[in-house]
């Protein structure tokens, strides 16, 4: 017999509504190490049990979450987990999150990058069912990719430096010590 069933459709990861998601550290200061909100806005719904994963750019430091705080539009118990760069924060016990709605939460133990200037763009922002599969997608071609995030310098731990001629003697010619 012949099939007289449609052929499968495939579905693509909505894009956020198309906006950009952001990510703020609190501190900006090169090297500092501390916690980042994550802020975004649902494209689609996120089930109690969903995903949310974020890559950070290659110049951050070091990314040792193993925790998130939910801080607004988000319920539930949260759970993390690390792998590199990749964050994945995993969601139970709370429910659906309706699409259009701004989420926030906390991620600890980002260290920033150790120079000033801008960390490149974030390299990936996706939420997820329970099983993996993508709901919504920050992609750059769309624009909705978290920017940069821009770092001043560090002020070398707030201790002054020091500079010891050898001699104190005016007009001696020689070394001096930087500490």
């Amino acid at each position: 017999g012949s099939s007289t069933l449609p052929p499968a459709v495939t579905f693509t990861p909505s894009t956020f509504g198309g906006n950009a998601g952001a990510v703020t550290p609190a501190s900006l200061v090169a090297g500092a190490v501390g916690n980042a909100n994550l802020v975004f806005t649902t494209g689609n719904p996120l089930p109690a049990d969903g995903k949310i994963v974020l890559e950070f750019p290659t110049t951050f430091h070091a990314i040792a979450a193993t925790a998130a705080t939910a801080v607004t539009n988000i319920d539930g118990s949260l759970s993390a987990s690390t792998t590199g760069r990749v964050v994945t924060i995993t969601r139970s016990g709370g429910s659906e999150i309706t699409a259009g709605t701004e989420v926030t939460v906390t991620i600890p133990s980002v260290t920033n990058q150790k120079f000033a200037g801008s960390s490149g763009a974030f390299v990936a922002l996706y939420t997820t069912i329970s099983s993996g599969a993508k709901i919504d997608e920050a992609t750059s071609g769309s624009s909705t990719l978290p920017p940069a995030v821009t770092f001043t310098p560090s002020t070398f731990g707030g201790n002054a430096g020091a500079v010891t001629p050898a001699s104190l003697v005016a007009g001696a010619v020689g070394s001096a010590n930087l500490v």
